[in-house]
C-alpha cells in the first residue's frame, strides 16, 4: 500500500491525492489543469481542481469520463492516461473494489 493513502481514506480522497501527485510530478499548476478542463467543456477553476485534489468535491459522471483526457493534455503525458492510472493501489480494500460494504 502506498504511504500517502491511508486505509480509512475515501475513494474520493484517494482519487484526489492521485490527481495532485500526478500534477505535481509534472510540475503543472492547478490553473493549467482548469484551463484544459474548460477547453473540454468543464467549468473548472483552480479552486475546483484544489477541491478535487483534497477530496472536498465529488466528480460528476461527465468529469470522471473526461478526467483521463484532461490530465493527459494538461500534463502532456504519453501514452494517454486511463482510468486505471487514476485509481491508486488502495491496499486490498474490499469496500472499494466491490466486496463487502
Amino acid at each position: 500500500m502506498r504511504d500517502d493513502i491511508k486505509p480509512t481514506q475515501s475513494f474520493r480522497h484517494a482519487i484526489g491525492s492521485q490527481i495532485r501527485n500526478l500534477r505535481k510530478q509534472h510540475g503543472v499548476r492547478q490553473e493549467h489543469v482548469a484551463v484544459i478542463a474548460c477547453w473540454w467543456g468543464l467549468p473548472w477553476t483552480s479552486n475546483t481542481v484544489a477541491q478535487l485534489e483534497t477530496g472536498r468535491r465529488h466528480l460528476t459522471v461527465e468529469e470522471w469520463l473526461l478526467l483521463p483526457t484532461v490530465l493527459t493534455k494538461a500534463l502532456n503525458h504519453h501514452p494517454p492516461y486511463t482510468w486505471v492510472d487514476l485509481i491508486p493501489d488502495l491496499g486490498g480494500r474490499d469496500d472499494i473494489r466491490g466486496g463487502n460494504v
